[in-house]
């Protein structure tokens, strides 16, 4: 099926009002949750579909499965990665615990970035290093330094082992609208208390301040724990040279630290306390 079967299918479902340039360079598949389910237009010579793959509508259904079909015959036309990827990632996230707890809760545009986060999780666990470079060079460019941090957070597993947690532990107390819901999620996940990514940008005197200052940040918090994430030989060397400098330091006390390292990812465990300084008292004179 090329590009031109697949209009004349979808127009037998819905009427479509496009005119292909002379050459297109793929289909972008794009999620969302618009009612009408009919958003097909050509975007920079890509023909994009916004489909919603949490609507069980018998039109959305067959949109799925023609698109689908488009997909699975080998079509030179089609952009096999990017496309399929969007797919499977559009089936697939439908039944994901993580997706699925946050829809109708989310907004729409932090639930398409948690769904990209979660297929950059996937292909970092498959050791694909080189679609993880594109799809978080993707989420930086659409969703800045938040972007950045939510896919950190979801590749590291923290939606499951503490975000969604603290939001049932909360919800068992009191309900939350929609409103509400975001702004606490939007503080919890810009400033996470427990996790500090390390990234290629950061010069060693920022990689340190970053972890003294969460250390700080925690230890008032009654927080006596930090995970250190980074990626690459030249962040794992900093945070190494960084973390023997505070296991010098005269204020910080590390009593444990737990290293986790797969090939070029490193997560260390970092347990501490904070050195308080005594001070004697001195006898006052008595006159």
């Amino acid at each position: 099926m090329n590009i031109g079967e697949l209009l004349s299918a979808l127009r037998k479902w819905h009427p479509i009002n496009i005119k292909l340039p002379n050459k297109i360079a793929g289909i972008k598949i794009l999620s969302g949750d618009r009612n009408d389910l009919s958003i097909i237009k050509v975007v920079n010579n890509y023909l994009t579909i916004q489909v919603d793959p949490s609507n069980t509508s018998p039109k959305s259904l067959k949109l799925l499965k023609i698109i689908n079909a488009s997909l699975t015959k080998g079509d030179e036309l089609l952009e096999e990665g990017e496309v399929i990827e969007s797919i499977e990632q559009l089936i697939s996230e439908n039944t994901d615990p993580v997706i699925k707890y946050f829809r109708g809760k989310l907004i729409t545009l932090e639930l398409e970035l948690l769904q990209s986060s979660i297929s950059l999780r996937k292909h970092f666990e498959n050791e694909d290093m080189i679609a993880v470079s594109r799809i978080k060079n993707d989420i930086l460019m659409r969703y800045g330094n938040h972007g950045g941090r939510i896919s950190n957070l979801c590749t590291r597993h923290y939606f499951e082992s503490d975000i969604i947690p603290m939001f049932l532990e909360m919800e068992s107390e009191q309900s939350l609208d929609m409103v509400q819901f975001n702004t606490i999620y939007r503080n919890i996940t810009d400033n996470f208390p427990i996790a500090v990514f390390i990234n290629h940008t950061m010069t060693e005197d920022e990689v340190r301040s970053s972890i003294k200052t969460r250390m700080e940040t925690n230890i008032k918090h009654g927080i006596n724990y930090l995970y250190i994430h980074g990626i690459g030989e030249r962040n794992i060397k900093i945070i190494d040279k960084v973390l023997s400098g505070i296991e010098q330091s005269s204020r910080w006390t590390i009593k444990s630290k737990e290293i986790t390292q797969k090939k070029l990812a490193l997560s260390i465990k970092l347990e501490f306390t904070e050195v308080k300084e005594s001070h004697a008292v001195r006898p006052t004179s008595v006159k």
